[in-house]
Order: C-alpha cells, then sequence, then structure tokens
C-alpha cells in the first residue's frame, strides 16, 4: 500500500495564505484592493487531509496544488461580479502564487475551481487503478466572508469573517478479495437501499486499468464526496459490486448492514473497510447459515454455490439480498439427492430470480416466503415438475407470498404445476401466485400445483394457460388426491387461467380443479377463466368428484368461465360450476355460476350430473345465469343438474335459475321437489334472494346479482 497520496487541487481543508499588494479602506472591515488593479495571492494549504474513524488505520491523504487550478472570488451579493486568480507558481508543493483582477464588494463568496479536478458526474467516477488518487476532486467555497485577505479555508476562519464553509471529501473503500481477484477487478457499484445520494442510492468507480498495486488481494479504491456529504441512515444495506474481466466469474458481491448512522463528511478522508475473501460463496461477513446469519445470496455465482453450502440432516437459512439473473447459466435444483434431507430456509427478501431453465428445487424440504421467479422456461420429458419445486414428499414445510411470473413448463409426460409438480407433505402455501405463467402435459396440470395429497392453499391465485393433453387440468390445482385424515383445503383463492384437455374422451378439466379424489373444503374461491375439453366431464369451478366415503364442501364460491365440451359424440357431463359427481358427498352452498355452457347432453347451468350410487348432493342458497346451448338438450339437459343416474340429491333448496325453462332437473326431472327453489326470470335475481331468506351476511344485495361478501 501507498503510504503517501498526491491528489489534485486539496482534497482536504485546504489554508491558504493571501497577500495583496493593492489595498483599500473599507468603513466597516479589513482593507480590501482596489478593484479593478492586477493583484498577486498566495496561498498556501496544509500538508495532509486529516484521517476520520471507521476503524482507518493508513495515511491521510497529501494535497499539492496542481497547473490549471484558479481561486474564484464573487461578490456575495451579486454572483456575476467575480474574477478567477490563476496558479502562477507553486505547482506540486502546498504553497501557490494566484494572479487576477481583484474584486470590491462588502462580503464575498471565495472558491477553488476547476474544471478538471471535479468529476462530471460524482455518480459514475473513474480510477485510474488500484490505489490511484489522481483523479479525485476538490470543491470548496467560503460563503459570505467579509474579507479575501490571508484566506483560511476553515471552518474558524470562515466564522470569524462573518460566512461559513462548504467542502468536498473523499470515500476510501478498501476491501480485501479471494485469492486473485483484486488485480481482475474493473468496475466497482455500491448500491443502498435508501437513496443517499440524492434520488438515487447508487455510486460506481470504473477502474480503467485492472491490478493489484498494493497488499496482496487488496482493492483500495477512491470516489470525491460532494460538500453536502453523503449521510448513510442506521440499518441501511449496503451492496458492493465488484465486477471482474472474467468471463466465468464477472462479479463479486459484498454485504454490509449499518448498525448506527455513517457520515461521509465533507473535508474529510472516510474510509469503509471491507473482508470480502467468502465472496465467490455468498455477501456477508459472518454468514454461517444460521437463522442469525443466514447466507447472504446476492449474485448468480453466489447462487450457483448454495447446493455446496447444504447439509444433510440440518436446515441451512439463505436470505436474497439482490435480484439474480440466472440467463446463460446451468442450474441444478437444489435438495437433489436422496434421501432428500436437506433441509433449506429461504427468505427471498422480495427479490427476483430470473431465466432459470430447471426448478429451483428439485425436492423442497423446509420453508421459503417472499420470492419472485420471472421468465423461467423449463422444458422436459418427465417426471413431476414445478418451476419452484419438482415436489415437496419428505417433509412439511410452508410457502409464503412466493410468485412464478411469466414462465413456462413443457413435459410431454408429466406432472406439472407453476409452483410444485407433486404435493404429498404437510406444506402450507400462502399467498403464492402464478401471473401468466403456461403450463403443459400429458395429465396432472394446475395452475399452482399438479397433483395435490395434502397441504393447504389460502389466498394463492394463478393466471396464464394450462393444458392437459388427456386429463386432470385445473386452473389452480390438477388433480386432488392421497391417504392422509382429515381435509385438504383451499380458500381465498382464484384463477383466471384457461384450462383445456387437448385429446381422448375423458377430459376432467375445472376452472379451479380438475379432480377431486380425497376429503376437500374449498371456500371463497373462483374462477373466470374459460375450460374446454375433448370429451367428458368438465366444470367452471371443479371437473370431477370421485371417490367413494369422501366430503367436499364447496361454499362461498363461484364459476364466470365458460364450459365448452363435445357437442358430438358422447355424453358431456358438465357444468357450469361442477360437472360430475362419481361418488362422495358433495355439499355446496352459497355458490353461483354465470358461464355459458356448450355441451352434448347430460349438463346443467350448474352440476352436470350425478352418476353412481355412492353419489350424494346437497345445493343450498346458490344461483345460476348460465345458458346451455348443444345438442341432445331438450331432453338431458337442466338448469341444476343435468342427469341423475342412481345417485342421490339430498336436498336442493333456497336455489335460483334464472331461465325461463321449466326443467330444473332433468332425467329424472321428478327427482328433486321444486319447493323452495325458483326458475324464471320475475324481477331480479337478488329480489328472488331475498325472498328466498338468503343471509345479507353473506352476500350483497345491492346490485341485480348477488355478490359474496
Amino acid at each position: 500500500m501507498k503510504k503517501y497520496l498526491v491528489i489534485m487541487a486539496a482534497v482536504a481543508a485546504a489554508l491558504l495564505a493571501v497577500s495583496c499588494n493593492k489595498e483599500q479602506n473599507t468603513p466597516d472591515g479589513p482593507q480590501q484592493p482596489v478593484a479593478g488593479e492586477q493583484i498577486t495571492i498566495t496561498a498556501s494549504i496544509p500538508a495532509d487531509l486529516s484521517k476520520v474513524g471507521l476503524a482507518y488505520t493508513g495515511s491521510a491523504l497529501h494535497p499539492t496544488w496542481a497547473a490549471g487550478d484558479k481561486i474564484r472570488i464573487a461578490d456575495h451579493s451579486n454572483a456575476s461580479n467575480y474574477q478567477d486568480f490563476t496558479l502562477a507558481g507553486g505547482e506540486g508543493t502546498q504553497n501557490g502564487t494566484f494572479t487576477g483582477t481583484a474584486v470590491s464588494a462588502s462580503s464575498f463568496d471565495i472558491s477553488i475551481v476547476n474544471a478538471t479536478s471535479w468529476p462530471a458526474n460524482v455518480l459514475a467516477q473513474t480510477q485510474a487503478e488500484d490505489e490511484s488518487t489522481a483523479h479525485l476532486g476538490y470543491t470548496v467555497t467560503l460563503t459570505g466572508v467579509n474579507t479575501y485577505e490571508d484566506i483560511a479555508f476553515t471552518s474558524a476562519w470562515a466564522s470569524s469573517k462573518g460566512g461559513t464553509i462548504a467542502q468536498s471529501g473523499a470515500l476510501h473503500l478498501q476491501v480485501t478479495l479471494p485469492d486473485g481477484v483484486a488485480a481482475k477487478v474493473n468496475n466497482v457499484t455500491m448500491v443502498a437501499d435508501k437513496n443517499i445520494f440524492g434520488a438515487t442510492g447508487t455510486m460506481s468507480i470504473a477502474i480503467t486499468t485492472p491490478g493489484d498495486n498494493g497488499a496482496a488481494n487488496t482493492l483500495d479504491v477512491y470516489a470525491s464526496i460532494p460538500p453536502t456529504g453523503v449521510t448513510i441512515p442506521s440499518g441501511t444495506g449496503l451492496l458492493f459490486k465488484f465486477g471482474t474481466t472474467d468471463v466465468d466469474h464477472s462479479v463479486y458481491t459484498r454485504y454490509y448492514l449499518t448498525s448506527s448512522a455513517l457520515n461521509l463528511a465533507g473535508g474529510q478522508l472516510n474510509l469503509i473497510t471491507l473482508t470480502g475473501t467468502n465472496t465467490d460463496k455468498y455477501a456477508g461477513k459472518d454468514d454461517d447459515g444460521t437463522a442469525a446469519h443466514p447466507y447472504l445470496i446476492a449474485d448468480k455465482y453466489q447462487m450457483l454455490a448454495m447446493a455446496g453450502l447444504l447439509v444433510s440432516e440440518e436446515t441451512k437459512y439463505f436470505k436474497l439480498i439482490d435480484n439474480i439473473d440466472m440467463a446463460g447459466e446451468t442450474w441444478t435444483p437444489l435438495n437433489n439427492e436422496t434421501p432428500y434431507d436437506k433441509a433449506v430456509n429461504l427468505n427471498g427478501n422480495g427479490k427476483t430470480i430470473s431465466h432459470l431453465g430447471m426448478p429451483l428445487f428439485y425436492t423442497f424440504n423446509g420453508d421459503a416466503a417472499n420470492l419472485t421467479i420471472d421468465a423461467a422456461e423449463i422444458s422436459q420429458s418427465k417426471g413431476n415438475y414445478g418451476i419452484f419445486g419438482r415436489q415437496a414428499t419428505v417433509a412439511d414445510g410452508s410457502v409464503t407470498n412466493v410468485t412464478v411470473k411469466n414462465s413456462s413448463l413443457a413435459s410431454s409426460n408429466s406432472i406439472v404445476g407453476a409452483l410444485f409438480g407433486t404435493v404429498s407433505k404437510n406444506i402450507v402455501m400462502t399467498g403464492c401466485v402464478a401471473d401468466n405463467v403456461t403450463l403443459s402435459s400429458t395429465q396432472q396440470a394446475g395452475g399452482l400445483v399438479g397433483l395435490m395429497q395434502s397441504g393447504s392453499i389460502d389466498n394463492c391465485s394463478a393466471s396464464g394457460s394450462v393444458t392437459a393433453t388427456t386429463y386432470y387440468a385445473g386452473g389452480l390445482v390438477g388433480l386432488i388426491n392421497g391417504t392422509i385424515d382429515g381435509d385438504i383445503v383451499i380458500r381465498n383463492s382464484h384463477s383466471s387461467a384457461t384450462v383445456t384437455q387437448s385429446s381422448g374422451n375423458n377430459s376432467r378439466v375445472g376452472g379451479l380443479i380438475g379432480q377431486i379424489e380425497h376429503n376437500v373444503t374449498v371456500e371463497k374461491c373462483y374462477a373466470t377463466g374459460a375450460v374446454t375439453g375433448t370429451g367428458h366431464y368438465g366444470g367452471g369451478l371443479i371437473g370431477v368428484i370421485n371417490a367413494d366415503g369422501i366430503t367436499v364442501s364447496i361454499s362461498k364460491s363461484y364459476a364466470t368461465g365458460s364450459v365448452t365440451m363435445p357437442t358430438s359424440g358422447n355424453f358431456s357431463h358438465a357444468g357450469a360450476l361442477v360437472g360430475t359427481v362419481t361418488a362422495g358427498t358433495v355439499n355446496i352452498s352459497n355458490c353461483y355460476a354465470t358461464g355459458a355452457v356448450t355441451v352434448r347432453r347430460y349438463s346443467s347451468g350448474f352440476v352436470g350430473t350425478i352418476s353412481g350410487a355412492s353419489g350424494i348432493l346437497s345445493i343450498s342458497n346458490s344461483y345460476t345465469t348460465s345458458d346451455i346451448t348443444g345438442i341432445g338438450l331438450s331432453t338431458l339437459c337442466g338448469l341444476v343438474l343435468g342427469n341423475n343416474s342412481g345417485g342421490t340429491v339430498s336436498s336442493c333448496t333456497g336455489f335460483i335459475a334464472w331461465n325461463t325453462s321449466d326443467r330444473l332437473f332433468c332425467y329424472p326431472s321428478e327427482a328433486v321437489s321444486t319447493t323452495g327453489n325458483y326458475y324464471g326470470t320475475e324481477g331480479t335475481v337478488t329480489s328472488q334472494a331475498i325472498s328466498l331468506g338468503w343471509s345479507s351476511t353473506i352476500w350483497d344485495f345491492s346490485g341485480s346479482l348477488p355478490t359474496l361478501k
């Protein structure tokens, strides 16, 4: 390291001694030179710029006068009345002489000016090489002083002469990097999570000629600081990015969180020292993967190093501190080896990982929150695939506020979902979003989860498109089955995704869920996307409910998307809310459907069919305004139920079918009494609902159509 540094035009509090060869008396202050006369000023500056705290152990900067330096004397009351004094002697020393034309005024503003000494853009500076300070500029102004005789650029002198002082400072960033890295650094960027530089939080210093000129693996970078200084509040996150000439490792990142306020003051050399010897693996100084000191991940190389930090039968904690672009990188999903016991707690910290080519996790084991995955593009031939994780099959956990957006996942023979392919453990999914995601597979495709055998979904949503070639496609979940005790619960969630089954005659598609084969509670959910299939079984909300002994509760939910099934060939078994119930007890309350249904027989504006001796259906306080069109509707389609071939409608009360047809229930039409229900178009749906006694605590009756509160 250099012990002494030389810079242009005083990077410190400069002391200028001035003598004049022409003077005039002023009545209220020191004698002043005669205006317009040519005079000579002798100016001296101190030997060094004092260092300041922040554990600084190096030397101070030593300023000298340089060619081109000028001193400007201006009338404090009239800034246009000024003269510049040019350096005439003393270049390279602390003592200089300046010549110029005298200015007459009662008070003065005095500054050092040099067009080449102050950076054109203080937020984007350029340093010649490691340790160089030749680029540093200095600006200082004495304001409102009553003389420019014997000037001293100090606070004490300014105050004694009735004025103030403002002067620039310098930042010295000293960092120790991994072996060989310092010699490759060609750019340093400091990014604060607060706007510490006026309207921005970012400053960069380009290094023209990379090299390690001082202590091995230590980089010394300098930047000019404006006279106002830079205040860094306590709790500010500072991200230092060291760009390199190495195409295989183009950046190293170090993170520092201020525990107290830092003041990078004018008139001072302000030092920040960093230890960054582990920046090839993580960004923090004391990271150890514990909850107290998670591994901080700030760039793609640190993300690629995550797998090497995992430990069997332990949970390692990670926190993203910057957005990470994985474009061009080969990503291997985390926890990809049996017995999949390397647990991860991932705090996304509101950051985004973009351009993944494989799932983030192979087998998810742990907890994750506050993360966005953007522009992922995955194409595989077989297996379980989710963009966030392939599967969650070994341990309970949680996924909170995770968003997958603008992404695609295609598989020719697998189970797919934006979040997970398969969930078979109690994974609590809360606040998760699949936004504009394109998903396709042969079967079991869901906007969020392909196959769900356990867990819960709350306040989640999906948009985009979901396609299964053969069967089981749902806007949120493709297929729900399993053997666990208790209900799988889906609440406060919705899908606007289009749902399509493209081949064969066994569609099993739903706007929210393709098929249910387990105890499930669906509450306060809705689907608005169009549902299309080439075969049987399609529903605006749920395609099929089919398992002996299960209970499915659907409440305070609705579907508005169209349902389109073949109008030729076999019967459609489609409904604007539920396609078909082939087994299980299904209770529907306080729900509605408004989507158009285009079908061939055995369909309805609410539930398509009950087709099985173990199917039991009850409906209360619900309505449909759906139009039904297609083939064979005169005898084999109804407004509430299209067909009952062996099942049981245990009750239907408070139902409104907003249609002029007299066929509430069909085949056999006499299966359920219409007493306590309404079909027709008299008044409004709302007025009929009120007359049937629907609850105003559940329904909003302010419009012509009731809506759920």
